[in-house]
């Protein structure tokens, strides 16, 4: 395996093992800074003084986080502010694998039945059963090569 393959092992396995780690985490009905703030009973107002903020800021910044409206930068400082750290990741829906055999299939299976489309036209078409392995091939095959094409609309 050369250096450029291992290396997108690596970032494959950091990816998969982010989301099963945060597909664990289900986000509290009110935020987790509120609910972080009452499970430690920690006053509102030592979280505004800490944050340099107004009570009415507070309860902004709660909501926002809530309703999707929140900076980043502003939920890691009032975090801060709370003495905890905030933890963000960016994760598939499913396994790294899984998402590259997906599109591989969608792409393939395109290319397939076109070439096969074009060849029936000259009556050299693929037998149905062929069409199958051929597919998997196709898509064994872009996996492998990851053409630049392969993120964007079909060939």
């Amino acid at each position: 395996m050369n250096i450029k393959n291992l290396v997108i092992k690596q970032y494959r396995e950091i990816i998969d093992n982010a989301c099963n780690n945060a597909s664990k985490l289900t986000p509290p009905t009110e935020g987790w800074l509120r609910t972080v703030r009452k499970a430690l009973k920690m006053p509102s107002k030592v979280i505004i003084a800490r944050a340099g903020i107004t009570k009415a800021e507070l309860y902004r910044i709660e909501r926002g986080e809530v309703n999707g409206t929140l900076t980043l930068n502003t939920l890691k400082n009032t975090a801060k502010a709370m003495g905890c750290e905030l933890h963000y990741a960016v994760v598939p829906k499913d396994s790294v694998q899984s998402m590259l055999e997906k599109r591989a299939y969608q792409h393939a299976r395109k290319l397939v039945n076109q070439a096969s489309t074009h060849m029936q036209l000259e009556a050299q078409g693929i037998v149905d059963e062929k069409t199958e392995l051929q597919i998997q091939l196709v898509a064994n095959d872009l996996i492998a090569q990851m053409p630049s094409w392969f993120w964007g609309e079909q060939p």
